[in-house]
């Protein structure tokens, strides 16, 4: 747990300036061309703030799946995202394959 929010809050700070958080609207988050991520943002709030159990959260598996939706979005079947320990079976198993 400790390592995933020493993770977790480097990543979560620099998106934030990134992002340019502000006192008014949380967080600002357009990007260049128009896109907002503010919904995004909203969303990882409201599972940290809202969720039943939220000890039980892993973080790392939502940003995992938070990557995989925006590849999903596309279109493109040839792009897929590893976590490391997802990568590390691929690997052994083209090893063994």
């Amino acid at each position: 747990m400790r390592m995933k929010i020493l993770f977790l809050v480097p990543f979560l700070s620099l998106s934030m300036f990134c992002m340019g958080a502000d006192s008014e609207n949380h967080y600002s988050a357009v990007m260049p061309g128009g896109v907002n991520l503010y919904p995004a943002w909203q969303a990882w709030d409201v599972i940290q703030k809202e969720f039943v159990n939220p000890n039980s959260l892993d973080n790392q598996k939502i940003v995992a799946g938070m990557i995989r939706g925006m590849l999903a979005g596309t279109g493109d079947t040839h792009c897929s995202f590893f976590s490391k320990d997802e990568f590390d079976k691929f690997l052994e198993a083209r090893k063994e394959g």
